[in-house]
């Protein structure tokens, strides 16, 4: 195993990035050490943008290498379950609140991008190719920057 994969899955420490979104703007709003292993990480296949449906995030190294992957439920989409009317069948509603707010804990490495990739929400009821729509350093920038917005 090459030294950076070691790094990825031995770390036994985390760190959990919370971020803010007003529409489809994503902001970083606090980067926090965690003294606790992150989970482990899903199967690294392949995956090419435009071949995956639904959301999860990466931690990837300099040369944009996965080397951690988590499955999570889309970060822009709220889903609800329950009868439409008393004793009816359960129903499913998904809806795009317009703002909230997510965490991600991943392992504390010393380099690294955090990658979140999701379906859009456009329509939600139709599976369509995830594609990337944040993407952060996993250590704070020098400038002393406390918050940063997806590209």
């Amino acid at each position: 195993m090459e030294p950076t994969a070691q790094a990825f899955s031995r770390s036994r420490r985390s760190v959990r990035l919370s971020f803010r979104f007003v529409g489809e703007e994503i902001t970083l709003f606090d980067r926090r050490g965690l003294a606790q292993a992150a989970l482990p990480s899903a199967v690294l296949d392949p995956r090419t943008t435009g071949e995956w449906t639904g959301s999860w995030f990466e931690l990837q190294d300099d040369s944009g290498r996965p080397r951690y992957r988590r499955p999570m439920p889309h970060p822009l989409l709220l889903r609800s379950e329950g009868p439409e009317e008393e004793g009816g069948a359960p129903r499913t509603v998904i809806w795009a609140p317009q703002r909230g707010a997510f965490s991600l804990v991943v392992p504390d490495v010393p380099e690294g991008d955090v990658v979140v990739f999701a379906s859009p929400v456009d329509r939600p009821d139709v599976p369509q190719p995830a594609g990337e729509i944040l993407r952060v350093p996993l250590r704070a920038p020098t400038s002393g920057s406390t918050s940063e917005r997806s590209g």
